[in-house]
């Protein structure tokens, strides 16, 4: 997924793109690759996300002391590194996580540059 293009208050001000946060709601943490996309591209991440599965707890058949149960929703978020230069940007994701998991939001930390 591709957010839209954000001039983040400052369109005539070029800024490099150092850091991304995308928030998830779900029942277990998604896996993300990401990048910053900037000047209207919509360059792919390259690979893909690895998940691995928590042992969710299935009546019957999950072990005791080893099985979780959860049916409530938490809320998800992590800095990532990026890279980018540009006055607008996007953040591309692959994302890979439980059926039910939502992309809420995303901040990123820009530094603003001068004329060049």
């Amino acid at each position: 997924m591709q957010t839209a293009f954000n001039a983040f208050g400052s369109p005539a001000t070029l800024k490099k793109f150092g850091l991304a946060r995308p928030i998830f709601i779900g029942s277990s943490p998604p896996s993300v690759k990401l990048q910053v996309n900037t000047q209207y591209t919509f360059a792919n991440v390259g690979g893909s996300p690895s998940y691995t599965t928590t042992n969710a707890g299935f009546w019957n058949t999950g072990l005791w002391n080893v099985a979780v149960w959860s049916g409530s929703q938490n809320s998800y978020q992590a800095w990532v590194g990026t890279t980018g230069l540009g006055y607008y940007a996007s953040l591309r994701m692959k994302v890979r996580g439980l059926p039910g998991t939502i992309f809420t939001s995303s901040h990123m930390l820009t530094e603003a540059g001068g004329v060049m």
